[in-house]
Order: C-alpha cells, then sequence, then structure tokens
C-alpha cells in the first residue's frame, strides 16, 4: 500500500514538473523569438531574396511579401520641395572637443544621423532629442565614411584600415568585415536596395560588396590614382566614381564594365554625386568648379562658380532642384541646380567642413567639421 501511493505521488511529481518545464520553455521560445542573428538574417535574406545585381538593372530588388505587408522602419519621409532657404538658420549644435568629425550621413526617415570621426569610432544621433544615442568604436582606425542601408537595420563603414565593415545597428556590433582592398577605403556608398556597398580607396579601384553574403561582386578597375567617392545611381544600374586621375567613370553594375570616361576638371575631383531623379551627376574639384553633367551624353551641362578656394564636397537636395557645397572659407552654399545661381550661404563653423547632406524630407542640412561640431540647419 505505502509502495504504491509513493509511486502515485511520484508521477504526480513528474506531472507537475513536466508542465512547469513545458511552460517555461515556451516563455523561452518566446522571448528568444525576436533575438535573430544580424548575420543569420543577412544569410537568410542573401538565399531568400530574388534579386540580379543593382535590383535587375532597374533598381528594384523583387521578394515575397505578404499581402498587406507594409512595415519599413527606415521607410523615407516625403520630400518637401516648399523649403524657404532664406529662413535657414542654425537649430542646434553638437560639439566635442575629442571628436574631429568626418563625415554625416542620415538615416532614410530622417530621424537619425550618424557621423564618423577621426578618434576611432561613429555615432548616431537621435535628431528629435539632439543626442547621441550609440557610439561604435573601432580601434586604431580612423573612420573616413559611415552609412546607413535604406532599412536603417546595418551601417557600412571604412577608413585608414583598408577595410569594409558592417555593423548591426540592433546588436551595436561588426558583423561582416570586407577585406580586399590594399591601401585606405575613402568613401563608400550603397545601393538603394540596401543589399550591395560600393567602397573607394587609395588602391584606385572601387570594389562592390553584397552585404548579405560578404563576396565582392566586382573590383572596378581603369582609374590610374587614388578614387575619391562612389555614387550609384537612383534606379541601381549604373555606378559613378571621382579619381585623383581628375576623370568621372560611370559604370554599368551588372557586368562591372566601364561604360564612360568624363573629363573636364583640370584638378582632382574630390566628390561626386547621382542626381535623385538619375539624369544629371554633380562633381566638385579644387579648381573651384561645380560640374553638373548630363548622366546619358557624359556631356558637362553647367559650370557653377563663386569666390572660394578648395571645394571638397557636393550633395543634392531630394527634390533635385539645389545642392550644398562648402570651401576652405567654412562656409556652406546652396545653389539652385538648374541656374547655377547662389540661393543661399550659411556661415557658423570656424574650421572646414568636411560633409553636409540635406535630409531625405529636405526639410534639414547637417554639417560636419574640424571644428569639432556637427551642426544641424533648417527653417526657424
Amino acid at each position: 500500500m505505502f509502495f504504491s501511493v509513493y509511486i502515485l505521488h511520484l508521477f504526480q511529481i513528474v506531472e507537475i514538473m513536466r508542465k512547469k518545464y513545458l511552460f517555461l520553455f515556451v516563455i523561452a521560445l518566446l522571448l528568444c523569438g525576436g533575438c535573430e542573428d544580424p548575420i543569420d538574417t543577412l544569410e537568410n535574406n542573401s538565399t531568400e531574396t530574388n534579386t540580379t545585381l543593382g535590383g535587375g538593372g532597374n533598381g528594384e530588388t523583387q521578394t515575397d511579401t505578404t499581402e498587406g505587408e507594409e512595415e519599413n522602419n527606415g521607410e523615407q519621409e516625403p520630400i518637401n520641395d516648399s523649403v524657404d532657404f532664406d529662413l535657414f538658420v542654425c537649430l542646434n549644435t553638437i560639439t566635442n572637443p575629442t571628436d574631429f568629425y568626418m563625415s554625416a550621413d542620415w538615416s532614410s526617415d530622417s530621424k537619425s544621423i550618424v557621423y564618423s570621426c577621426a578618434n576611432f569610432d561613429f555615432k548616431v544621433v537621435d535628431v528629435d532629442s539632439w543626442s547621441v544615442v550609440d557610439t561604435f568604436a573601432d580601434v586604431n582606425n580612423i573612420i573616413y565614411d559611415a552609412k546607413f542601408n535604406s532599412t536603417k537595420e546595418f551601417i557600412a563603414s571604412c577608413g585608414t584600415d583598408s577595410l569594409v565593415k558592417l555593423w548591426s545597428t540592433k546588436g551595436r556590433d561588426c558583423v561582416r568585415t570586407f577585406v580586399g582592398h590594399t591601401g585606405r577605403v575613402n568613401h563608400l556608398d550603397w545601393s538603394p536596395d540596401g543589399r550591395y556597398i560600393a567602397s573607394s580607396s587609395w588602391d584606385s579601384t572601387t570594389r562592390i560588396w553584397d552585404a548579405y553574403s560578404g563576396n565582392c561582386i566586382h573590383v572596378l578597375t581603369g582609374h590610374t590614382s587614388e578614387v575619391a567617392t562612389p555614387s550609384f545611381s537612383p534606379d541601381g544600374s549604373r555606378l559613378v566614381t571621382c579619381s585623383n586621375d581628375k576623370t568621372l567613370k560611370i559604370w554599368d553594375f551588372n557586368s562591372g564594365t566601364c561604360l564612360q570616361t568624363l573629363n573636364g576638371h583640370t584638378l582632382y575631383p574630390m566628390d561626386v554625386e547621382w542626381s535623385p531623379d538619375g539624369s544629371r551627376i554633380a562633381s566638385v574639384s579644387h579648381e573651384n568648379i561645380i560640374k553638373i553633367w548630363d548622366a546619358n551624353t557624359g556631356v558637362c551641362i553647367l559650370n557653377i562658380t563663386g569666390d572660394y578656394v578648395g571645394l571638397s564636397f557636393v550633395s543634392w537636395s531630394p527634390c533635385g532642384n539645389y545642392l550644398i557645397s562648402a570651401a576652405h572659407d567654412f562656409v556652406l552654399r546652396i545653389w539652385d541646380a538648374n541656374t547655377g545661381q547662389l540661393v543661399k550661404a550659411l556661415s557658423g563653423h570656424n574650421e572646414r567642413i568636411m560633409d553636409a547632406n540635406f535630409s531625405p524630407d529636405g526639410k534639414k542640412i547637417v554639417s560636419a567639421s574640424g571644428d569639432h561640431t556637427l551642426k544641424l540647419w533648417g527653417m526657424q
């Protein structure tokens, strides 16, 4: 009798423990469901996404999507084309005496900014609170450029260590390293679909990397000197690069072949960028000229000149009607991209401005300078 009761209690205990641990196991599954490894996400995208290089020649990535799904964390805000630049002033400033700001770039939703520094890190700023919310350390590497991908899930960075690195914005860590360049990497650009990274280097090449697989898709050779900047066309089918050999080159993204070489600069171009509608290309050089090129014919259609020295970058407004540039006089200038007329000069920095970009919604400008400041500009 005692033995039977003992066995009965034993079965009851086992059943209680089974239910308890089953409950804990279910809870663990629920908690871990949102903890997907960023690398696993990339690898899954690599195998599940049906796409050709550059988005199938028209920049579109085709994926299997459940009907009704619309969520996109990096969804771009509508472009505001009614901005009055006469009302633009400096709205906010971040100052850090230890930060020498190298680049500044927006997320596609205009809510975050990533800026790179010469002191071995890059940081993410929340625009609404105008505060640094994340710091990504890259030991012993001066970071020249850092950019969000279109979904805001990843940031690509490059610098003096000759590497391109991919960082998870959720895990705040480096999830992939791209090895291949033999000189420092100056700048990079994401393809419009957020899958491919173009990087330009002192080794006179531009490399195209598949962020999903980690593979180098193309090595673009043809420039005879350092390549400064790459820029994807809006449809992802082409790429333009500028080099110290004083030329711009337009490349076919699928084949990796050079389609055109644009000559016209007498000094080496510092920056190049494709217009939002894909019809034009803007470039700047130390000859103090902004050149606008017809992207299809390769013909220079407009020269913008002024009384300044040392143009270092150029950037289009989202609507494609304006350009922003800066020279060694520490002044930001906004230009009419159709007429070449100066629209607005923004003063406030007291050292060289390294980079500036319009927000994707067209309402603001961010600028990064060697005066240890990051400034936000907009209508007062």
